[in-house]
């Protein structure tokens, strides 16, 4: 490597230098000394807990004493209530993205924002653990058009009663919405969002060179009689935070992170009746739009930033600040008026 011109490469970032030295602004990631997020070394308080429980509109006094009904309407009012967002990425000046449990409580609990799949299902995880649960976070793979990805994903698996069960409230409008348990003998369908289904297999993946391997897939329908698609991956073999820094830093910052280069907002509708979802709102890029089972509403289509902001307050219950609406001008993600 030469004097004149020294590059560093981190997950695709390309950092140059013209000496041999970095300055204070030219630091690089190091992971020795990364200062790694105590996602699995605590749980929330007795009153950080209840403060959860009334933003998402489930308090103590109507816990179900069933443990598995209890974890179904805590999974189905966290995603009713905490959106499936990238706005950090766009609407801030650091467009940096914390696991810190600490944090995460903050900016969910007190500012009224969610998140994507490693804060979301790290805070639930948390909650989880203060009642009790005995749980186990691990990653997963996305698939994409052809193959699955890298590592990217976070979800948990929480046992009750002896079975496992996958618990997953980070995956937008293709989540399970409901515990989903492991079985390797058998791949019983499930409800998702009525009449959409859902099916947990474990299998070897088309990827895999060793005929041995095995991981458990996430299949779904996008209608009543469409075909199950593959959406995702995972292992059973537990993460720990510094499994999570190194994907989150990947998701966060690589200029091709489908959550850099897209606003999107998410969350389910909540049958008051049955604690159930039964649709979505999605806003992606410039465009609301509202499902109930397999029938789509577009409610908006947005023109500027000043509609999106207004969206995002009046269907996702965020209000961005001035100074958050103000990060987004000139980055590719703005939304500008053509004329």
């Amino acid at each position: 490597m030469s004097l004149v011109e020294n590059v560093f490469v981190h997950f695709g970032l390309v950092i140059t230098t013209t000496t041999n030295k970095l300055t204070a602004s030219e630091t690089i990631f190091d992971f020795n000394n990364y200062p790694h997020s105590p996602i699995f070394d605590m749980s929330y308080t007795e009153e950080q807990l209840d403060r959860y429980f009334q933003h998402i509109n489930y308090p103590r006094e109507i816990h179900a004493s069933d443990r598995l009904q209890l974890l179904t309407e805590l999974q189905a009012h966290q995603l009713a209530r905490v959106p499936f967002e990238s706005l950090t990425l766009h609407y801030s000046k650091h467009r940096h993205v914390s696991l810190d449990l600490e944090d995460l409580f903050v900016k969910v609990v007190v500012q009224g924002k969610g998140g994507y799949c490693m804060e979301l299902n790290a805070l639930f995880g948390a909650v989880l653990k203060g009642l009790g649960f005995e749980l186990t976070s691990v990653g997963g793979k996305i698939k994409g058009e052809e193959r699955f990805g890298g590592w990217s994903h976070m979800l948990n698996l929480v046992t009750v009663d002896g079975q496992r069960y996958m618990v997953d409230v980070g995956f937008g409008k293709g989540a399970t919405m409901v515990p989903v348990p492991l079985r390797r003998d058998s791949s019983p369908e499930f409800t998702t969002i009525a009449p959409l289904r859902g099916k947990l297999v474990y299998e070897k993946l088309e990827q895999n060179t060793d005929a041995g391997q095995r991981m458990w897939v996430y299949y779904s329908t996008d209608s009543a009689d469409g075909p199950f698609r593959q959406r995702n991956c995972f292992t059973e073999q537990e993460f720990f935070p510094e499994d999570f820094e190194v994907m989150n830093w990947a998701v966060m910052s690589r200029p091709t992170s489908y959550f850099v280069k897209t606003v999107l907002c998410m969350r389910t509708i909540l049958n008051p009746d049955t604690r159930r979802a039964e649709g979505t709102v999605v806003l992606h890029k410039d465009e609301v739009k509202r499902k109930i089972g397999d029938k789509v509403e577009v409610l908006e289509t947005l023109k500027n930033e000043a509609e999106r902001v207004r969206a995002i307050e009046k269907y996702f219950f965020i209000a961005l600040t001035p100074a958050e609406q103000k990060a987004i001008r000139g980055m590719p993600q703005e939304l500008l008026e053509t004329k």
